[in-house]
């Protein structure tokens, strides 16, 4: 491994760097190593060192809302008034806090000069529309967040007091709602992937309603309740398939589009790296620069691909793949129909 290393590094620094390349994809390696050999022979070439991963998301808030949610979760194994201060002390820590974060950094990064102006010079001479580092929201996508997660939360605390069939059913159309609103939230802030994610929650959440609201309200048609209950089941467990549907709909515009950068992050004991592949291309006479989303495999530096952009936003990208939350829908959709064909099954 050291002897193939110093090889290639003795003819990248002659300026060889495609016969280093091609040394590179003979050798009889991982994939990982590949690209790792490929990222410092880029890097070379262009005289920098990558950014780091991700440096640009504030932690205060993020732990905040972390704490808060193990809060609300804790809320249900208390009683009375004992339950009700942990539930709101959670509420505030997972949304009031980081609202107020927000609100403040807002008000004092308009302030300053542009971090995506002067960093977009990094990557193009020109200057470019660059979809990172992360910015503060809007005043209308916090509230809307909020909003969301403050009715999520009253779902959860109808749920878990309910003593019959009633509170479940109001718990779960507050659930739609709330996921609905969240949903909302991300088309302000104009997230492809978060519109969809949440909008695919409130509509199961809704089916879901649906379906034990009828039962309880009309507990011989078992085979409506059953339709809706499937319905909400099959939005999450297709969702694959829904995602790419969707994402090439949208995605109507096709664009060459090169990769000029990889940001990588490593797993447990730095292994399982996954990457985030920056792209660069153009569209309408602008320069786009836009940070994918986390995958293990990924491009190698300066590929050429075709991707789908959003005419509309052209920031929204899809590039073949679905993100990794969509085989945990697929899973939640497979338990819903597997509990519901567990319950229709007639006694041994």
């Amino acid at each position: 491994m050291m002897e193939d290393f110093e090889r290639i590094m003795s003819i990248a620094k002659e300026g060889r760097f495609d016969e280093a390349r091609k040394v590179v994809q003979e050798l009889d390696i991982s994939e990982t190593d590949k690209v790792r050999y490929n990222m410092m022979l880029w890097q070379l070439e262009n005289k920098r060192h990558c950014p780091p991963p991700q440096p640009d998301i504030p932690k205060a808030p993020v732990i905040s809302m972390i704490l808060g949610i193990i809060l609300i979760c804790a809320a249900f194994f208390f009683n009375g008034s004992t339950q009700t201060a942990t539930m709101l002390t959670g509420l505030v820590m997972a949304g009031v806090i980081p609202a107020i974060y927000c609100l403040r950094e807002k008000a004092r990064n308009d302030k300053l000069f542009d971090k995506r102006g002067a960093m977009s010079s990094m990557y193009s001479a020109e200057g470019a529309d660059m979809n990172f580092p992360w910015r503060i929201p809007s005043a209308s996508v916090i509230i809307t967040m909020v909003t969301g997660i403050a009715i999520l939360t009253a779902a959860l605390y109808c749920y878990g007091n309910a003593n019959d069939s009633l509170p479940d059913v109001i718990a779960l159309i507050l659930a739609a709602a709330g996921s609905a609103l969240i949903a909302a939230s991300r088309v302000l802030a104009r997230s492809f992937n978060g519109t969809f994610m949440w909008a695919a929650i409130s509509l199961s959440a809704l089916f879901l309603g649906l379906g034990t609201g009828n039962i309880l309200m009309f507990p011989e048609s078992v085979i409506t309740a059953a339709v809706f209950i499937v319905i909400a089941g099959l939005i999450l467990l297709l969702y694959p398939l829904e995602y790419r549907l969707i994402c090439n709909a949208f995605c109507s515009e096709q664009v060459d589009a090169e990769c000029i950068d990889l940001q990588s992050t490593f797993g447990r004991r730095n292994s399982d790296p996954r990457y985030r592949a920056i792209w660069k291309y153009e569209y309408d006479g602008v320069t786009y620069i836009h940070r994918d989303i986390t995958a293990y495999k990924c491009p190698e530096p300066g590929e050429i691909r075709s991707i789908g952009i959003s005419p509309g936003t052209p920031h929204n990208i899809f590039t073949g793949k679905a993100p990794v939350s969509a085989l945990l829908f697929s899973a939640s959709g497979f338990f819903i129909l597997a509990f519901l064909l567990l319950y229709l099954m007639p006694p041994a």
